[in-house]
């Protein structure tokens, strides 16, 4: 067409086609842009947040305040390691099996991570005479306002488990309070 337009020396045909030309240029530059941000491998959709998982996550962080959650020191990455570990044998985070799991595979790998207090080497070889010997557990001395532990009846895990509402701490929570509601009510 161009071509034409030159020999026939007309101007406005030579000047259409090369708009012609420079648009059909454009539009396939477009569809080739186009095709290549088609082809760009989509980032995987994140998972919902887990709020029962994310409870269970914030207890472990709080009783073991040496964890850092990035893993930016070497205890941290070996917690992380084992959390892992446990995702692929099928563990599931929203139960407490997994934690308690968790748990112990670290106290295993980070005993020293565990030890109350760590005694001066004079320490272990003195013998601590003092008073008779320890009785009980000194759990049932305590006082309530501090027990953080409540009694449920295998009966009545079982219907928790039964409503399905055992492995949501939230939901247990709550129901546990009914029935110590309940209880109190009885008496």
């Amino acid at each position: 067409m161009i071509a034409k337009a030159v020999a026939a020396q007309n101007g406005e045909d030579v000047a259409q086609a090369l708009r012609y030309r420079d648009q059909a240029i454009l539009k396939t530059r477009q569809l080739e842009a186009a095709k290549k941000q088609a082809e760009q491998p989509r980032p995987a959709p994140q998972p919902p947040v887990d709020e029962v998982a994310i409870a269970y996550a914030k207890d472990f962080i709080k009783d073991h305040s040496w964890y850092n959650p990035d893993g930016k020191d070497e205890s941290s990455a070996i917690v992380l390691a084992i959390d892992n570990s446990l995702v692929k044998e099928g563990y599931n985070p929203r139960t407490e099996d997994y934690w308690d799991e968790l748990r112990d595979r670290v106290r295993r790998r980070l005993p020293e991570k565990f030890e109350e207090s760590v005694a001066s080497p004079r320490q272990k070889t003195e013998r601590q005479a003092r008073g008779g010997p320890a009785v009980g557990s000194g759990r049932e001395h305590a006082p309530t306002s501090t027990r953080r532990e409540v009694y449920i009846s295998p009966e009545r895990k079982n219907a928790l488990i039964e409503a399905g509402v055992w492995d949501d701490p939230v939901l247990r929570q709550k129901y546990i309070k009914k029935y110590m509601e309940y209880d109190r009510t009885r008496n």
